[in-house]
């Protein structure tokens, strides 16, 4: 079985993601709810007893996938950040089980650098951010940018090829975030969604990957 659902899993990533290249909406949005169904699939498959975290924070990316599909409709974004918000506390409460321990110094550091890249990635969006939609994106960035401290915490922590998979992921996770932040709120780059789903896709596989045992 586990076989069949990394078959699956590839054939839609593969799919969604020449979609969002060649700009086919529509295959692009049929493919997308299938990815973290195809996901957890082949994660369930593998471990006995999967975190139930890691479990919780796919399908609420999979909410999340779902609700942003709608490219208009604020009360779906906002719903759909708020699935994403959800998700991220999963991670972040299963990062936390799995965690050794913390160096203090290094804590501090990367608690200091990490509160500047969110600062400044706000900036770049806070002009064109509505007034109603400022406050969920500070609390999301926020959000965003804590899951990228208790990862590097981890990984400086104890250096395992689980830590450094699991940081790339959250690093993958705040990129993907970022550029459809800037696309919906300044500016799109081109073939933003084709980077959006290669880093967001990217983000989920690590993440559970490093999590979910």
């Amino acid at each position: 079985m586990t076989v069949v659902f990394i078959i699956l899993f590839l054939l839609f990533a593969a799919g969604n993601l020449w979609a969002n290249f060649k700009e086919n909406v529509r295959l692009a949005n049929l493919t997308k709810p299938f990815l973290m169904l195809l996901l957890m699939g082949l994660l369930l498959s593998l471990v006995k007893t999967p975190n139930a975290f890691v479990v919780a924070g796919l399908i609420f990316g999979l909410a999340g996938d779902i609700l942003l599909i709608s490219k208009k409709s604020e009360r779906l974004f906002m719903a759909g950040l708020v699935s994403f918000l959800l998700g991220h506390v999963c991670y972040i409460v299963a990062m936390f089980i799995k965690s050794a321990g913390f160096s203090p110094a290094f804590a501090v550091l990367s608690f200091a650098a990490l509160a500047v890249v969110g600062v400044l990635s706000y900036l770049s969006l806070a002009k064109k951010i509505s007034s109603e939609m400022k406050i969920p994106v500070i609390i999301y960035l926020a959000m965003l940018v804590f899951l990228n401290y208790v990862a590097v915490n981890i990984l400086a922590g104890a250096f395992s090829f689980a830590a450094l998979l699991l940081f790339i992921g959250t690093a993958s996770f705040y990129v993907s975030d970022y550029i459809l932040a800037r696309g919906r709120f300044s500016e799109r780059l081109k073939k933003q969604e084709f980077v959006v789903m290669t880093t967001y896709i990217a983000a989920q596989v690590l993440i559970a990957a490093a999590l979910i045992a």
